[in-house]
């Protein structure tokens, strides 16, 4: 198996992406949180009525 490390890829390409991800469950919270560590623009696409939507803005993130 090839590992990749960070300083093998180039993520130009996606500094100017617009990242969305649907839900913040398990998953998603970590994948969001991972994206947003990365410098992506991260939004997450939840229903106003989600339990998770308070816990999307506690971390800084876009909630629509």
């Amino acid at each position: 198996m090839q590992l990749i490390y960070e300083k093998d890829i180039c993520s130009k390409p996606l500094n100017d992406a617009k990242v969305a991800v649907v839900g913040f469950g398990a998953q998603g919270q970590a994948q969001s949180l991972n994206l947003k560590d990365s410098g992506l623009n991260v939004t997450i696409a939840l229903r106003q009525s989600s339990l998770s939507f308070k816990e999307v803005e506690k971390h800084n993130l876009i909630a629509k």
